[in-house]
């Protein structure tokens, strides 16, 4: 599919003019939300699909399809071991020329990362910041998080730095490097500027307990990313 086809106002002009099909037929849209990285598009029937933007942005280069795929598979595999439930079937788009179709596997067209919508209300940054959250009410998420990080494989080749502190605050200055030469950089120079140095006093902080997990064998290939707004509580369990 040429990048052409993939234009944001393009695809969501599609979805609206039931250009988009399914196996069942045109697939509508409820809403949508752009962010660096995808297309993210609200289906109604409580579904979400993200499609991959084509850009190198943040550090991590999706300019190609290939790219696009790894990235696709990669999202898939990490959270159907945290969330089976939330990750639906294999799925991709593709384009004709005059309609799009939704079609199964990754490898059919664009990758398509289809999810069960959680709700927005059992979000955990909304949560930790409701007075009426409490430690055993966030319970449900600290013990998934336990879980997917005890099920993740163990880095074993201990003498190539990975996890050691310099590596960490490298990886932190490439991503805040590629985040002020962005060309739609989201934060201004002083917020830049306060966050480096926010995340130097951070990594500087914690230095000694990344340096006791590399003494105690503890460091693992987990999802490396996972923020507040990637977890979710919903009817007493935890999801992401």
């Amino acid at each position: 599919m040429s990048e052409s086809a993939l234009t944001t106002q393009g695809i969501l002009d599609a979805f609206r003019e039931g250009r988009v099909h399914g196996q069942r037929g045109p697939v509508g849209v409820a809403g949508a939300l752009l962010t660096p990285k995808s297309l993210v598009l609200f289906l109604p029937h409580g579904t979400v699909l993200k499609l991959r933007r084509p850009r190198q942005v943040l550090g991590v280069d999706q300019t190609t399809r290939s790219l696009r795929v790894y990235g696709a598979e990669q999202e898939l595999w990490i959270g159907r071991r945290a969330s089976p439930s939330v990750y639906l079937a294999d799925c991709s788009l593709q384009y004709d020329g005059e309609r799009y179709e939704i079609v199964p596997g990754v490898l059919g067209g664009e990758p398509l990362v289809a999810m069960r919508r959680l709700p927005d209300e059992g979000r955990l940054d909304a949560l930790v910041v409701d007075p009426a959250t409490t430690a055993e009410t966030l319970r449900p998420i600290a013990l998934l998080l336990a879980d997917f990080h005890e099920g993740s494989p163990l880095h074993r080749a201990h003498d190539d730095g990975y996890g050691r502190p310099e590596r960490n605050a490298e990886r932190w200055e490439r991503a805040l490097t590629s985040l002020a030469t962005a060309p739609d950089a989201p934060l201004t120079a002083d917020e830049h500027a306060r966050l480096a140095g926010e995340t130097g006093e951070w990594l500087a902080a914690c230095e000694g307990h990344f340096v006791h997990r590399i003494t105690e064998g503890r460091i693992r290939h987990a999802h490396g990313d996972v923020r507040l707004e990637h977890l979710y509580l919903e009817d007493g369990g935890a999801a992401a």
